[in-house]
C-alpha cells in the first residue's frame, strides 16, 4: 500500500542539517544587512542634499529681508 498524504517532492537530496539552515540563514541575514547599509548611505545622501538645499533657501531669504527682524550679529558691542 502507498501512502500519498504527504508531499514530499523536493526533499529528494535529504533534509538539511542544522549546520545548513543555520548558514542559510546568516547568509540572509548578511544579504539583509547589506541592503539596509546600501539604503542608508543614499538616504544620508538625501538628507545632506536638503540641508544644502534649505541652507541656499534660508541664505536667500535672509538677504531679501535685509536683515530688518533683529540680526544683531554686526551691532558693535559696548
Amino acid at each position: 500500500m502507498e501512502d500519498n498524504l504527504i508531499d514530499d517532492s523536493g526533499f529528494e537530496l535529504g533534509m538539511p542539517t542544522r549546520v545548513e539552515m543555520l548558514k542559510h540563514q546568516c547568509d540572509l541575514l548578511c544579504s539583509e544587512l547589506e541592503t539596509t547599509r546600501r539604503d542608508l548611505r543614499k538616504a544620508h545622501k538625501n538628507i545632506a542634499g536638503l540641508i544644502v538645499m534649505y541652507r541656499r533657501e534660508s541664505e536667500r531669504e535672509t538677504a531679501r529681508m535685509g536683515y530688518q527682524y533683529g540680526d544683531y550679529s554686526k551691532r558693535e558691542k559696548p
